[in-house]
């Protein structure tokens, strides 16, 4: 049996290399998984074991193949957004007519999110119209994303501001970010952003004031998700299907000759992903 195994691995090697009926260089992991069925039904056919066995991490075959499904997961990762695009996005933010746009909420959600480097369950919701709950086994209901009362805005001297309007703009120092429910169940985690003075354009501080502000604006209880906007005279929320549309038009403006692969790895998550390589890149 062990003979038979070696000859099947070495088989699938060959498949994987660009030996086979097509001659392609490469083949996915799942042609090739057919052509492990095929050789198992044929071995069966004759009355002997399997040789080709996913589950076995002792298995030549299944080896092969198995590592050729994490290089897939790999190439499939979602790629960080970055300088360029971001530039691109804040570009589409100005030029948007209204303080309560999609663009401008987007942009301010980028803003905040590349410090924090938050789950696109965080700010975004499934659909633009409904709010997304996480359920307690108790019943108890919580809503996943960012509402106004996670932010908590402070001036200079470290006192609260406790009425926000525009006018908050000339004293607010920081903010405090509070997650009242993560995946990693560290709930209610703190994080304190401090204001940028010398590029007041990509402020997080002061993105984070214009999400409340654009809220109360839209007239949403300071108990609902804060990342909203105005669609069409009515209330909206980001979704992660929008988000992915917005990046990767940013993405393809930035780099007008980006493939289409490559363009299909941003997404909602990128922005998650970009915060990490900042962290990496700051040390």
């Amino acid at each position: 049996q062990r003979g038979y195994q070696r000859i099947v691995a070495i088989y699938i090697g060959y498949l994987m290399s660009g030996v086979n009926f097509r001659n392609k260089d490469s083949l996915r992991s799942n042609t090739i998984k057919g052509y492990a069925t095929s050789i198992n039904s044929l071995f069966t056919l004759r009355g002997m074991k399997e040789p080709i066995v996913l589950s076995d991490p002792n298995n030549m075959a299944g080896i092969l193949i198995n590592n050729l499904i994490k290089e897939e997961d790999i190439a499939r990762q979602r790629s960080p957004l970055d300088s360029n695009i971001y530039a691109e996005m804040l570009r589409r933010s100005n030029a948007s007519l209204s303080l309560d746009s999609e663009q401008r909420t987007l942009f301010d959600v980028t803003t905040i999110g590349r410090y924090l480097g938050p789950r696109v369950s965080e700010y975004a919701q499934t659909t633009d119209t409904k709010v997304d709950y996480h359920v307690y086994p108790s019943g108890r209901k919580v809503i996943k994303a960012f509402i106004a009362n996670d932010f908590q805005f402070i001036d200079v001297t470290g006192q609260v501001i406790t009425e926000l309007s525009v006018a908050s703009i000339d004293v607010v120092d920081r903010v405090r970010i509070t997650w009242r429910i993560q995946k990693n169940r560290q709930n209610n985690q703190k994080v304190t952003l401090s204001r940028d003075k010398t590029n007041p354009a990509i402020c997080p501080v002061l993105a984070a004031l214009r999400l409340v502000l654009r809220a109360h604006r839209l007239s949403q209880l300071d108990s609902m998700p804060v990342a909203c906007y105005l669609k069409k005279d009515a209330m909206a929320y980001l979704t992660g299907s929008r988000i992915a549309i917005h990046f990767r038009a940013a993405a393809r403006a930035a780099r007008p000759n980006i493939s289409k692969d490559e363009e299909q790895r941003y997404s909602a998550h990128s922005l998650r992903v970009w915060a990490c390589v900042l962290l990496d890149e700051a040390g």
